[in-house]
């Protein structure tokens, strides 16, 4: 999924948007270590000013997840990896959620952070 995320991380990147930064979470700390994630960063060029890669223990990853309303559990030896995108404003409240496999809701992710951004540059010149 992450080479999907690439492709709208790279539009912000190129387009110099300070407001949007990127979070992948990881769904298997016991795998996914700081190094290990560091390296998966490189490999999709991840300016670490703007897309975070994180990893915590698995009991705090799970917990992320559920206050995120994004399902992550972990049946046997089986990690269930969300393809769930989400779009969170500065105040914390979720804008949108999305299919991260799907063209579709990844064109529609754009399109929104295109109206989050009119709206934090509405608000600045009003403010």
């Amino acid at each position: 999924m992450n080479a999907k995320v690439e492709t709208v991380y790279s539009k912000i990147k190129e387009q110099k948007f300070s407001e949007i930064k990127f979070l992948s979470i990881t769904v298997d700390p016991e795998n996914d270590s700081v190094s290990v994630l560091s390296e998966y960063s490189k490999k999709f060029n991840a300016d670490p000013s703007i897309w975070y890669f994180a990893t915590g223990t698995q009991q705090d990853v799970f917990k992320t997840g559920q206050g995120f309303l994004v399902p992550v559990s972990k049946e046997d030896t089986t990690i269930d990896h969300s393809q769930q995108l989400l779009l969170i404003d500065k105040e914390k409240h979720i804008r949108g959620i999305y299919n991260g496999l799907d063209e579709v809701e990844l064109s529609r992710l754009k399109d929104e952070i295109k109206v989050l951004l009119y709206e934090y540059h509405t608000n600045q010149k009003q403010g």
